[in-house]
């Protein structure tokens, strides 16, 4: 295999990585909190332009670290 052929299976590697990665954190979040949590998680994120669950829940906990 070329040095090409190897970075491109790295990146696609590492992509695929990352997918899972995503996917998992959504499934023990959607398991974990009901609806109406999730709902205003999610207006949170939308009304701040966080592209992620994860950025969502590390903003409001940096907020309330901020706060007291």
């Amino acid at each position: 295999m070329t040095e090409e052929g190897r970075q491109v299976q790295l990146r696609e590697a590492q992509a695929s990585l990352r997918e899972r990665a995503a996917k998992a954190g959504k499934v023990r979040l959607e398991a974990s909190v009901d609806a109406e949590t999730k709902a205003r998680l999610e207006a949170y994120g939308a009304k701040h332009k966080l592209k992620s669950m994860g950025a969502v829940l590390d903003a409001i906990a940096s907020k309330l670290k901020v706060d007291r």
